[in-house]
């Protein structure tokens, strides 16, 4: 019985990723196309903000968080799915943004979708607040660009820090599927720009093989 609904629980997750929110509103809403404002051409919520504003933009966030969050949450809290079964169930609603079959599976890079399919198993372990600390630090203290970098960086570290700190086996694999096709997605479809690191308000360039510090 646990296998028929990992099964159910794992398609429904990947379908309800596959809806992507960020594209379909904007072009509903503002008539415009978030594949051709960012330089990555990426269906995101990111680029959904720069096409229709903070507002539009918000919302298709929040909806793309939540189309992972609420499958994973049923399965985990009501349908009471454990062990092996788990991992599908946690992967799928990001697997289905990242690849989403309405847009020739060409989908986003998935971040939204991960951090609510993480948050989906909230009432078993805390490893989206590894995620989320993680990808803060780079982004508030030690400042990576462009945003793809940032992610990479980001997901390296959570993805190493969740090995040594997640007690969970089956949450501990599906968490680092999850870290490895955010990875993959940030590797194949980069941002553009030059890759730069800041520590609060000072650049850190490496120059004749010294480290040196200026202010910005």
């Amino acid at each position: 019985m646990m296998l028929f609904w990992c099964i159910v629980a794992s398609v429904v997750g990947f379908l309800s990723g596959s809806i992507m929110y960020s594209y379909f509103i904007p072009r509903v809403l503002s008539g415009v196309d978030v594949r051709k404002i960012g330089e990555d051409g990426n269906p995101g919520s990111t680029n959904a903000i720069r096409a229709a504003g903070p507002a539009v933009g918000g919302l298709c966030m929040a909806l793309d968080v939540l189309k992972a969050f609420c499958p994973v949450f049923v399965a985990t809290a009501l349908l009471n799915i454990r062990g092996a079964y788990l991992v599908p169930v946690i992967v799928a609603p990001a697997l289905g943004h990242a690849f989403s079959p309405l847009l020739g599976f060409r989908g986003g890079k998935a971040v939204s979708a991960s951090f609510g399919s993480l948050l989906g198993i909230i009432q078993l372990s805390r490893v989206v607040f590894v995620m989320a600390i993680v990808l803060a630090f780079f982004t508030f203290v030690l400042v990576i660009r462009p945003n793809s970098t940032r992610l990479i960086a980001g997901v390296a570290c959570a993805f190493a820090v969740a090995l040594f700190t997640e007690p969970i086996f089956s949450i501990k694999v599906a968490f680092s599927l999850i870290m490895l096709l955010l990875l993959y997605k940030h590797y194949s479809n980069p941002d553009a720009g030059e890759n730069t690191v800041s520590l609060w308000h000072y650049t850190i360039d490496f120059r004749d093989h010294r480290l040196h510090l200026y202010k910005v």
